[in-house]
C-alpha cells in the first residue's frame, strides 16, 4: 500500500517537494528525537450482522506508548508499549502465563524512514514464536473434537504470526495505520487516486484494490490537517482471499468452490487522519473496513473499526 502510494506521489510531478510555506500542498515529515514519548488509547471494535441481525459486537481497548528509542540522519526505532489483551481473548491459564510473561505485556520494536514511513518490526520472528507457541499449549489443553474444533478455529490465527508480512499488516495494523500519511506531501485541493494493496492474512501475495486520498481540513498556523482515505478492495480478488481463509479452517463443501464463484463479496475502507503534522503525531485516527459478503441467499455485513486517540 505504501509503496504503490509513494511511486504515485512521485510521478505525478505536481507534488514535488515544497516548503511549509507553500499553501497548495501539506507535507507529512517525522521531525523526532530519541527520548520523544507519547500515549495512545487504542481501541478495536468488531460487528457482524447476519441477514440484518446483529450477531457480534466485541470490542477491545488498550494504552501504548510510543517511544523513540533511537534517531540517525536516516530512520527512526521505535518501541510500541502495551498491556496485552491476549489473557481476557483467549482464557489463557495460569501455568502459561508463567512461562509467556509476554502475554500480560508486550514490547514491538520498529524502524521507520527519516520522514516516520513504517519500514520493519524488527522483533517480529521472537513474537511471532511465542504467539505460536501459546496456541499450540492452548490447543493441548483440549482433548476429542473439541481439539480437533479448535485447531481449525485457530489454524488461521496460528499462520497469521507465522510471517513479517502478516504480523505487521494484520496483526499490528494499528502501526499501519499509525504511520500511514508519514513520509508523502500531498495537495490540499486535488484527489490522488491510486493502486491500494491489501496485505494477505496468510503471507501471501498483497490483494490488489484501488484507493483515493484528499485533505478534508488543514490549518497551517497549527500545521494541522485531516486526511480521508477510502478503498475498495478488487472483488475477485476478495473471493480468493476468503477461499483461502475457508481452507486454511477446514471448512469444506460438496458444492464450496461453485458457491464462492457465484458469491457477491466487497469489502472497503473509510479512514479519516488528524495529524500535527509537524511534529508528525497522530491526534485522532479512525479506521472503518466494511465487508459485505452474500450467498446461497445468506447476507452478512462486518464492520471492522480502530480507533487511535493521543492521550498525553
Amino acid at each position: 500500500m505504501r509503496l504503490n502510494l509513494l511511486l504515485f506521489l512521485f510521478s505525478a510531478c505536481v507534488f514535488n517537494l515544497r516548503s511549509q510555506t507553500d499553501s497548495s500542498a501539506v507535507p507529512f515529515v517525522a521531525y523526532w528525537s530519541t527520548g520523544d514519548s507519547y500515549n495512545f488509547k487504542v481501541t478495536k471494535v468488531k460487528q457482524k450482522w447476519k441477514d440484518d441481525k446483529l450477531v457480534k459486537n466485541d470490542s477491545t481497548q488498550y494504552i501504548a506508548n510510543f517511544e523513540v528509542i533511537d534517531s540517525t540522519e536516516k530512520s527512526y526505532k521505535i518501541k510500541w508499549t502495551f498491556e496485552n489483551n491476549l489473557v481476557n481473548t483467549y482464557e489463557i491459564p495460569e501455568k502459561l502465563l508463567e512461562k509467556y510473561p509476554e502475554c500480560k505485556r508486550t514490547e514491538i520494536i520498529y524502524t521507520t524512514t527519516e520522514t516516520g514511513e513504517f519500514v520493519a518490526i524488527e522483533n517480529w520472528e521472537e513474537y511471532g514464536k511465542m504467539m505460536k507457541d501459546v496456541f499450540d499449549a492452548l490447543i493441548e489443553t483440549n482433548s476429542g473434537a473439541e481439539k480437533e474444533k479448535l485447531t481449525a478455529v485457530m489454524a488461521p490465527m496460528i499462520e497469521s504470526f507465522s510471517s513479517r508480512q502478516s504480523i505487521e499488516g494484520v496483526v499490528f495494523k494499528e502501526l499501519q495505520y499509525f504511520h500511514f500519511p508519514l513520509g508523502i506531501e500531498i495537495s490540499t485541493t486535488d484527489t490522488l487516486e491510486y493502486q491500494e494493496e491489501y496485505p494477505h492474512i496468510f503471507g501471501g501475495d498483497p490483494v490488489k484494490g484501488r484507493g483515493i486520498l484528499f485533505v478534508e481540513e488543514v490549518d497551517f498556523e497549527s500545521e494541522y490537517c485531516v486526511l480521508i482515505n477510502q478503498a475498495q478492495m478488487d472483488p475477485e480478488q476478495a473471493k480468493v482471499l476468503l477461499t483461502s481463509a475457508y481452507r486454511k479452517m477446514g471448512i469444506t463443501g460438496e458444492n464450496l468452490d461453485e458457491e464462492l464463484k457465484n458469491a457477491d463479496i466487497s469489502i472497503r475502507d473509510d479512514n479519516r487522519y488528524a495529524y500535527f503534522y509537524f511534529p508528525g503525531v497522530p491526534v485522532f485516527i479512525e479506521t472503518m473496513r466494511e465487508t459485505k459478503f452474500q450467498m446461497d441467499k445468506e447476507e452478512s455485513v462486518g464492520i471492522e473499526k480502530t480507533i487511535i486517540e493521543l492521550i498525553d
